[in-house]
């Protein structure tokens, strides 16, 4: 178990405390009316076209309808994606922390993961050190590289230099890349997010996998999106789905929900709720600042509606924070230890809420490091 108790205000899963939008749930809605829900067909206007309009207008990249291909789950497209272009015992390298559904599905298929460390640099931004990349690649004959672009948990969304870097190493040393951008609609830097879809060339050995899921709060509905210029991949992806799965109907409610929110109506609605995100990030940051100072730290992440919050300051480990946390503070938060292979001195906490809900956050979260201070320094 994750939790001790089942009390907890919980501010620790990756979906958001946030409606999905009105203009998708009516068109959903409308397709429940229809009321038939047998085989469903993918391959026609209704799916490409509106993946198509938002990479061109919101990443400036275009796409192509024979490079799409629909997904049961992004995570089954990975997961499927590792097995073809490796095999048991093989070396898989992403970058850490990590998400945490990774590293379970690697080592559920006995695939051995090699560490590419993010570290937090002087202006607050995580970078990794790209020689030790290549070496680690080198060193460990590494098949696949899984990219998490923009990275989950740190928050990190990568330069376009950074993928092309990325990019031709992995070329070079023959490594297969999955770039899951799944978080790709929270980038709030200026430039916005750098996908690895753009300029791809045929035959690239890069496949990139997104979908609704994160950004409309549609987790449940499961789908996905695959972009790649490798014809042998979606050949065969496509062939497993059908032929080894038995997985080939789509989602109905997924396609009206793609048509729906691949919208320009969409697009304003995604670039109100990232100012409400960076709002909430501004004000986490600020309450640590003004009275958490001495026992955590944090940066306000470049993409994703996650705060990856560091205790190392307080000199508590992972064991004294989530007792106080979850005991005293009564809240839910990730423990760091579920996305990193070394011990962990940080925790994930979910601002995608209304406002109100942050600030009962952080109250929970002064209320357990007080209790750590006082039992440590009683009066």
């Amino acid at each position: 178990m994750m939790f001790t108790r089942d009390d907890l205000e919980p501010y620790w899963v990756a979906d958001m405390f946030v409606k999905t939008p009105d203009f998708v749930v009516k068109t959903m809605h409308d397709r429940l009316d229809h009321s038939m829900f047998g085989y469903t067909l993918w391959k026609h206007d209704d799916f490409y076209q509106p993946i198509r309009y938002w990479f061109k207008e919101r990443f400036n990249t275009t796409l192509f309808k024979e490079n799409l291909l629909y997904v049961p789950t992004v995570l089954f497209a990975i997961t499927e994606i590792v097995r073809m272009m490796s095999k048991e015992g093989d070396s898989v390298i992403l970058h850490t922390p990590s998400y945490n559904a990774f590293l379970t599905l690697l080592k559920g298929n006995n695939r051995k993961i090699i560490e590419s460390p993010l570290v937090l640099n002087e202006q607050g931004t995580y970078e990794f050190d790209i020689d030790v990349f290549e070496q680690r690649i080198i060193q460990n004959d590494v098949k696949v590289f899984i990219l998490c672009n923009p990275q989950n948990p740190t928050g990190k969304a990568f330069s376009r230099e950074t993928l092309e870097q990325l990019k031709a190493i992995c070329h070079k040393h023959n490594v297969y890349i999955i770039s899951d951008e799944v978080h790709m609609d929270f980038v709030r830097t200026e430039n916005g997010h750098e996908t690895m879809a753009k300029d791809l060339i045929h035959e690239d050995r890069i496949a990139v996998v997104t979908g609704l899921g994160k950004t409309f709060n549609l987790a449940s509905i499961t789908h996905g999106v695959l972009i790649s210029k490798d014809k042998w991949l979606l050949k065969k992806l496509e062939s497993n789905i059908h032929k080894v799965y038995g997985l080939s109907p789509a989602n109905s409610l997924a396609l009206s929900a793609i048509e729906a929110a691949y919208t320009k109506e969409g697009i304003e609605w995604v670039n109100a709720l990232n100012d409400h995100l960076e709002s909430n990030m501004k004000y986490i940051k600020q309450y640590i600042e003004d009275h958490l100072s001495h026992e955590l730290s944090m940066e306000i992440p470049e993409a994703t509606y996650l705060a990856w919050i560091s205790f190392e300051k307080s000199g508590y480990n992972e064991k004294e924070v989530q007792d106080a946390l979850q005991n005293v503070g009564r809240i839910a938060l990730s423990p760091g230890h579920h996305y990193e292979l070394s011990e962990s001195v940080h925790f994930r906490l979910n601002a995608a809420s209304p406002h109100e809900r942050i600030e009962e956050a952080m109250t929970r979260i002064h209320k357990a490091f007080k209790y750590l201070k006082n039992k440590k320094n009683p009066s």
